[in-house]
């Protein structure tokens, strides 16, 4: 068994003593918009998980520092708030952690209070450019002009800020986290390039920083000395304008004399261009930071950011490169993560897959879900009880909903036997895991896999059951999983010889020749260029609509689509194939060639259509018949695992 020691060894932020050294830092969830219920069943859950400290945020603590913001916003701008929050406090302590409140400053400010509309506020007026920001942050609308503040109205929000921290306090909040990170209004105050001012708020670094120093003062001053106060610092903007891990010890050092107790880091600001977050980043990438930290300061340090295996988190504090660790996505996935790992039951931890399905939820108005964890966002309303009478259950199909069927079924008390095709379950997530930077699938894998196994899922492998094998069983309940199958366009030549699928390449029964066209530029059409490319294939993709990769969520499709150009992958967007001969693929218009593009090898990737005929087969036959994932419709992990583990609890 694998003793973890130092990450659960207690430690000390001012007077504050924390049971261990896993943070759950501050996300957004909206899910006080909806259901306060579920706002405060979220943290009640990880904070019974086992995490040491739970920091709550952002916390808007000026007024209103968004504009057209949700009533129902949680904040600490106002006295009505408090009643909220410290329901949110009782349930993080009921469930033995502690609780810091994040008091986010954006850039958006209302001087007058309610009623009156937000303006785009800064230290100085000064325009971004837009040389290596984030696609999103491109245009002007994102980035207007900012009106500098005055030396009045600085005080004015730091006042504000304090205030909310009595709030916090007022609300039962054990410690207070200070944001200065995301390009943020405090972020900009340090930062040379958006700070031209040259009165006591501007020039010199001391002065820069002396917007944060005299709030984190401020808020010592009204709290008492002993009231924690946490730093979350960039350590490194990540743009070409911005500050790295130098100059933020040097602020780092200030705000510990100012009288921080502790640092979490979180690099770059939201207009970030570069890779922080997704599967291609290593998941050691930013501990140098908080190596950085350590170096000029006393006070504790975070890691964080793509720390998902305690094992690694062990690692970095044993080494002294950090004194704890932040997780937040992890525990997403896993809100037990913690009291699994100081058990030695990594194998039960259901790993972050770090695919960034969760940061895409909020853009789109959809409260905060995950690809890996079906229970996020329900927490208030589903409880997995063990089933009242042990029944027979059959799935068909070792696919993730098949295998997510199995688990939720087999630990509630059935018997579950699952069939699948071919020689190993896991299905699409095979060929999920295959393109680069993609292998962090085969962790959640492993973890069904585990899970199976541990529960007595009965496994049979190599077997294509039929309707007539499945009624043989004599089941209570039967659930058809039996995934999709590559569609076949119908473009003349499209059975020809040099024709090969977008599965045959990535699990290698086929294979491609120098120059390839592959036919369909979504997602899997993409994921099969890049691992083409990187074989040094001169790779085209010849996709139909105006755009390529309109399938892929937006925190990856911008970094797969640089990969690409870089890789030296032709996208030729609005171009339908119409024939395929053996030298390549014409495009055209009406069915009419127009260009062709030479290839030794043409790869499909038009999609996936269902493969649902036992299901038809089966109807009426047996007394439980349910179909989930992608034999209903193809579409992400994330709908194939609710749907397993809804058929799991209805059985």
């Amino acid at each position: 068994m694998t003793v973890l020691q130092r990450l659960f060894e207690p430690i000390k932020l001012g007077t504050l003593e924390l049971s261990n050294r896993i943070i759950m830092p501050a996300i957004t969830t909206r899910y006080e918009l909806d259901d306060e219920a579920q706002w405060r069943a979220f943290y009640a859950v990880r904070a019974r998980g086992g995490v040491g400290l739970i920091i709550v945020g952002a916390l808007q603590s000026i007024y209103p520092s968004r504009r057209q913001q949700h009533p129902m916003t949680a904040s600490l701008n106002s006295d009505w708030q408090i009643p909220r929050l410290e329901k949110v406090t009782e349930a993080i302590h009921e469930g033995g952690a502690k609780a810091a409140a994040q008091l986010a400053t954006y850039d958006f400010w209302a001087k007058s209070g309610e009623g009156t509309t937000p303006e785009d506020i800064g230290p100085s007026e000064v325009e971004i450019p837009r040389d290596g920001l984030h696609p999103r942050y491109m245009t002007a609308d994102f980035l207007p002009k900012v009106r500098a503040l005055a030396v009045d109205e600085i005080h004015l929000i730091q006042a504000q800020v304090i205030c909310a921290a009595e709030r916090a306090r007022q609300a039962g909040f054990d410690a207070i986290e200070v944001q200065i990170v995301g390009g943020n209004l405090v972020n900009r105050f340090i930062n040379p390039f958006t700070n031209r001012r040259t009165d006591e708020y501007g020039g010199s670094i001391e002065n820069r920083v002396r917007f944060a120093c005299e709030i984190v003062d401020g808020i010592k001053n009204k709290l008492g000395k002993s009231f924690p106060v946490i730093c979350r610092l960039c350590g490194d903007d990540m743009l070409p304008w911005g500050e790295g891990t130098e100059y933020w010890k040097q602020v780092a050092v200030l705000l510990e004399k100012a009288g921080a107790d502790a640092i979490t880091i979180l690099p770059g600001w939201h207009e970030t261009r570069a890779a922080r977050t997704q599967m291609c980043v290593p998941h050691d990438r930013f501990v140098h930071l908080a190596a950085g930290f350590k170096e000029a300061v006393g006070i504790p340090v975070a890691a964080g950011n793509n720390i998902t295996d305690p094992v690694l988190a062990e690692s970095i504090i044993a080494s002294g490169k950090a004194d704890m660790v932040t997780m937040g996505r992890p525990l997403l996935a896993d809100p037990e993560l913690p009291v699994k790992a100081k058990s030695g039951r990594l194998d039960e931890i259901r790993t972050c897959t770090r695919c960034c399905y969760c940061y895409e939820c909020l853009p789109r108005g959809v409260l905060l879900q995950c690809s890996v964890n079906p229970l996020l966002g329900c927490e208030s309303k589903t409880v997995i009880k063990p089933a009242h009478g042990k029944k027979k259950v059959v799935v068909i199909g070792g696919g993730p909903a098949g295998m997510q069927v199995a688990v939720t079924a087999a630990g509630r008390g059935h018997r579950v036997v699952l069939f699948e095709r071919s020689v190993r379950p896991g299905g699409q997530l095979h060929y999920a895991a295959r393109p680069p930077y993609k292998d962090e699938w085969l962790g959640f894998l492993k973890y069904l896999t585990s899970q199976m196994a541990t529960l007595g899922v009965q496994v049979r492998t190599g077997y294509d059951a039929g309707a007539d094998d499945v009624v043989k069983e004599r089941p209570d309940a039967v659930i058809v999983a039996t995934g999709a199958v590559p569609l076949v366009p119908g473009i003349p030549g499209a059975k020809g010889g040099n024709v090969v699928g977008a599965l045959e390449i990535l699990d290698g029964s086929r294979k491609a020749g120098n120059r390839v066209v592959v036919v369909g530029g979504g997602s899997v059409g993409l994921e099969t260029a890049e691992f083409l490319a990187v074989t040094g294939r001169k790779v085209t993709v010849l996709e139909a609509l105006p755009v390529v990769g309109e399938d892929v969520g937006e925190h990856n499709r911008w970094l797969l689509i640089d990969r690409l150009i870089e890789a030296g992958v032709k996208l030729e967007p609005l171009s339908p194939v119409v024939e395929i001969i053996e030298r390549g693929a014409w495009t055209g218009i009406n069915g009419q060639r127009t260009i062709f593009f030479e290839a030794d090898t043409v790869v499909i990737a038009t999609g996936m259509k269902p493969r649902n005929s036992l299901a038809q087969q089966l109807e009426g036959k047996v007394p439980l018949l349910k179909v989930v994932g992608d034999c209903v419709k193809p579409r992400k992990v994330k709908d194939a695992v609710e749907e397993g583990f809804l058929a799991g609890m209805a059985v």
